[in-house]
C-alpha cells in the first residue's frame, strides 16, 4: 500500500487511533450529558456517563435490574409516580404517611426501611448528596432487602423471592 500525503510519515497503530476516537466521542458524549436538560432524574444518580460504579449489570439478574433502573429514573411502583401517571389519587407514603412516596423517600428516609438503610447504605436517613456517593451495589441490595419493588407485590409488603444478584 502507497502512502498518500506529506512526507515522511508516521505510522499511527490502529488501536491508539481506535482509543483517541473513543476519548474524543466520549468527552464529547459527558459534556452533553452534563450541560443537557434531559433525564434529570438519572443524572441525580448517574452525573457521569462513565462513572465507574463498580458495577457490571450483565451480572445482575433481571429482576435487580429493574429495580435498580426503577430507582436511578423514577419510574417506579412508588406511588408519587402512580399518582402522575392517574394510576392511584393519594400519593402519601403508606408506610409512614409523613412524605409524599418518592424515589427519594424512599432511598433517603421512610422510617419503615430504616434498618435496611443502616445496613445498606450506612444510615438511617441519607440526603440525595449521600446517595450519590453511595455504590450502585449497596443501593441494589438496599433495594431488594425492601421488597418495596417487587411486581408481585400487593400494598408494599416484603416480597422477597427470586430477587438476588446473580452468583450469590
Amino acid at each position: 500500500m502507497q502512502f498518500l500525503g506529506p512526507q515522511p510519515s508516521i505510522a499511527v497503530s490502529h488501536l491508539l487511533m481506535k482509543q483517541a476516537i473513543k476519548g474524543v466521542i466520549q468527552k464529547m458524549h459527558t459534556y452533553d450529558w452534563q450541560k443537557g436538560t434531559h433525564c434529570a432524574t438519572t443524572k441525580q444518580f448517574l452525573w457521569d456517563p462513565y462513572r465507574d460504579t463498580g458495577l457490571n449489570c450483565s451480572t445482575l439478574s433481571r429482576t435487580a435490574l429493574r429495580a435498580v433502573t426503577q430507582v436511578i429514573t423514577g419510574h417506579t411502583l412508588l406511588r408519587d409516580h402512580l399518582r402522575r401517571m392517574g394510576l392511584v389519587e393519594d400519593s402519601r407514603c403508606r408506610h409512614c404517611n409523613r412524605a409524599d412516596e418518592t424515589r427519594d423517600h424512599f432511598v433517603g428516609g421512610c422510617e419503615k426501611f430504616k434498618k435496611q438503610r443502616a445496613e445498606h447504605l450506612g444510615g438511617d436517613t441519607l440526603t440525595l448528596c449521600e446517595l450519590q456517593s453511595a455504590p450502585l451495589t449497596s443501593l441494589i441490595h438496599f433495594i431488594i432487602s425492601t421488597g418495596r419493588l417487587h411486581r408481585s407485590q400487593e400494598d408494599g409488603e416484603s416480597a422477597q423471592e427470586n430477587i438476588c444478584l446473580s452468583g450469590e
